[in-house]
């Protein structure tokens, strides 16, 4: 962990250690996403997002903008979440 020089938001290790879960619903493309922040909801149910690829993969999948869906109930090894907080 911190071994690697930050990027360029100053931030370290964001890609690389497990898929991460989002709230949002898969989509092909980004033309109906919301643009408020909000989570893509869908009202049928959806395969949600997960991203940024993990240690299992290769290297060149590992991106912050890596998608892939899987269903809400999907278990894995190499599926977490990242734990964040609103700034003042």
């Amino acid at each position: 962990v911190g071994l690697k020089p930050a990027n360029p938001f100053g931030l370290f290790d964001m890609v690389g250690n497990v898929w991460q879960w989002t709230e949002d619903c898969y989509a092909d493309n980004y033309a109906k996403a919301p643009i408020n922040g909000s989570a893509a909801e869908s009202p049928d149910g959806c395969m949600r997002v997960d991203r940024g690829s993990c240690w299992l993969y290769p290297s060149w999948l590992l991106r912050s903008a890596t998608r892939e869906r899987n269903p809400a109930d999907f278990r894995d090894v190499v599926m977490g979440f990242r734990v964040a907080k609103t700034l003042p």
